[in-house]
């Protein structure tokens, strides 16, 4: 590939698992990441913002929380327009561990998505490894049943599954102009899954302190995770 594509890391409030992230981030190739903050008012988190603006790293700040359909806002649009270089970006929430996924040809794989399959995709995004959460776990799962059967059947290869992409990390095309959640996407296999950190967090495994903030700031009708987490935990788990 010659081409280098933006990924746009959502951020709010928070900073320890977007900082270990777009650590992840930064050794894929072909690809350069884009830190889209929702207004965040929490200091600790505007601080890693400031230091990674210090840094040298793209940073944009939206004028309020647009919560996942930030980059579908007038805002959001805008830069996409001007950091998408050839079509082709990554939309990501910033809270997914990526240490297991191979870096080197990951970019060229989510691409080759939408070239060498049925040409109804809108989106190519990593596979959530499901297997290695508790019982307790899966209660923090909102759509459970649904991530049951995350892929209902894998392309003729067996390189992807055919399944549905929120704002977990993957390809999708400007020209589309597709909005989150994706029905019409593939999901990739092993190696190349990921993990959403916060369905591994209980009582007896809290939380950073900085997501414990996002929990009490977050709006419940934008954030699916924080309304079922009180639901389960009520106002003063982990806090």
């Amino acid at each position: 590939m010659t081409i280098k594509i933006p990924i746009y890391l959502i951020i709010f409030n928070q900073w320890s698992l977007p900082s270990a992230m777009l650590k992840e981030c930064q050794r894929f190739d072909n690809s350069f990441p884009v830190i889209v903050d929702n207004a965040s008012t929490y200091e600790p988190a505007r601080e890693w913002l400031k230091s990674c603006e210090a840094a040298g790293m793209e940073v944009k700040h939206m004028s309020k929380n647009y919560g996942h359909k930030v980059m579908w806002s007038e805002e959001g649009r805008e830069i996409l327009r001007k950091y998408t270089q050839d079509d082709y970006f990554v939309l990501s929430d910033s809270d997914l561990d990526l240490s297991g996924i191979p870096g080197i040809d990951l970019m060229e794989l989510l691409v080759s998505g939408f070239n060498n399959y049925e040409k109804h995709i809108d989106c190519v995004g990593l596979g959530i490894r499901l297997d290695d959460l508790s019982e307790q776990n899966k209660m923090l799962i909102p759509n459970w049943d649904q991530m049951k059967s995350y892929s209902y059947r894998d392309t003729y290869d067996g390189k992807f599954g055919y399944g549905s992409v929120d704002t977990t990390f993957g390809v999708r095309k400007l020209s589309l102009g597709t909005e989150s959640p994706s029905f019409k996407s593939l999901v990739t296999r092993n190696p190349y899954v990921c993990r959403h950190l916060p369905w591994y967090f209980t009582n007896v495994n809290p939380p950073p302190e900085d997501f414990k903030h996002y929990l009490k700031t977050a709006d419940r009708n934008v954030s699916t995770f924080a309304k079922r987490y009180f639901e389960l935990y009520g106002e003063f788990a982990f806090i």
